[in-house]
């Protein structure tokens, strides 16, 4: 039993492995977000890509990464963000660089399609909160709550206007904005699209990643063949059960993968966790009893991981019902899945996909969540004993 229970994990924390493994390592210092194009699953028709080959791709992506690194930055003073961070003339065009103004257009699309939940103008808000990067080391230390004078400080994304020609006028001097909601993603679509310019005419496929986000292109390649993939999401509530990984996704084939947890950057105060994802109706972190959510995006939808990172961030910011039928109708129109995690540590399950619970895939496992059906949501959701028991360790 022991050999088996260490198989089953070994294969299914591969995914989380790989999305810390860096590559380029001279370069990797220096980015905002670690990535991997692994080099063991990364075949060009057919045949897995040579060393010599890989070492060439890394420097591109490497240089590819520090671009965009410099151009969006909240942290670089030089960088496109820092400037109209800074800058206080109204109706004062500013230049920015492709990047930042492909991102800053991608954020008005997922602005409209998240009903104004996705947003990238909370910066000033991300640091009242205590969540911006000049608190990093100090995210999880307890605190009260700002004033409500200190939160009153959010001006939507209207505020800031796109003119073309990568200019932007901004029409708030406090307008603060910080594109880190979709740069998981949008780093992973540039790094797809330059594998797949790199071996033009050819089939490719393999896995990107970037943190929390997940490219995979085609199908694994392994000593038994070819096969989907399958991936193991990530527990979010590890500190209290013996499992890395809280349930397994199959028959995954040419989609993107991104999951927003209240895990990654927190605290907890008067027994409630209090999130870096921000809700811009209340200017206060997301409170609506989720917990996880994980966003399939199909590959065939253009920038599908950043739409992914977008749209798994936004859920956070509503009501349960109204965030299943959000994802409803992510999935009729573009095909969109998402697995949605609850306090009450119950899931839910929108769209095709074959989502397996450990108990499902083998009988020495006990489930950390319950699989729960989309008619018996409700926005009423009450912590778990487990989640109570989560929560009492960081008093």
């Amino acid at each position: 039993m022991f050999k088996k229970r260490n198989a089953f994990l070994i294969s299914l924390i591969l995914f989380v492995v790989f999305a810390f493994s860096a590559c380029g390592t001279e370069l990797q210092d220096h980015y905002f977000v670690e990535y991997e194009i692994n080099a063991q699953q990364l075949y060009i028709d057919g045949k897995r890509i040579s060393s010599s080959e890989h070492r060439a791709l890394v420097r591109e992506a490497g240089a590819l990464v520090r671009e965009i690194e410099e151009q969006i930055s909240v942290v670089l003073p030089n960088s496109d963000v820092s400037m109209i961070n800074r800058a206080t003339e109204l109706g004062e065009p500013i230049k920015v660089r492709s990047h930042t103004y492909r991102m800053l257009e991608l954020c008005k699309d997922y602005y409209q399609t998240t009903r104004f939940q996705f947003t990238p103008a909370l910066f000033a808000l991300t640091d009242v909160w205590g969540f911006s990067p000049r608190f990093e080391g100090k995210y999880n230390l307890s605190r009260p709550e700002p004033s409500q004078d200190q939160i009153d400080i959010f001006y939507n994304y209207d505020y800031l206007e796109l003119i073309g020609e990568r200019s932007v006028v901004k029409w708030h001097k406090d307008l603060q904005i910080d594109l880190g909601g979709i740069a998981k993603g949008y780093v992973a679509d540039c790094l797809r699209e330059l594998v797949q310019k790199r071996y033009e005419g050819k089939t490719v496929e393999g896995s990107i990643n970037v943190m929390s986000n997940l490219i995979l292109m085609g199908k694994l390649h392994e000593k038994s063949g070819v096969r989907p993939w399958r991936i193991g999401m990530e527990n979010p509530r590890a500190r209290v059960s013996p499992y890395p990984q809280c349930m397994r996704i199959s028959q995954l084939k040419d989609v993107s993968v991104a999951t927003s947890s209240d895990m990654y950057r927190f605290y907890v105060y008067n027994d409630k966790i209090y999130s870096h994802i921000i809700d811009p109706d209340t200017c206060k972190p997301a409170d609506n009893g989720i917990i996880s959510i994980t966003a399939i995006v199909p590959a065939t939808v253009e920038n599908c991981s950043a739409m992914a990172d977008a749209v798994s961030t936004a859920g956070f910011c509503m009501p349960l019902t109204q965030n299943l039928e959000f994802y409803n109708d992510l999935n009729e129109r573009y095909g969109v899945c998402a697995i949605v995690i609850t306090a009450d540590h119950r899931y839910y399950v929108v769209g095709d996909l074959e989502v397996s619970n450990l108990s499902d895939i083998s009988g020495d496992y006990t489930d950390v969540f319950t699989r729960a059906q989309i008619e018996e949501a409700s926005d009423a959701i009450e912590n778990s004993a487990k989640e109570a028991e989560y929560i009492a360790l960081f008093k």
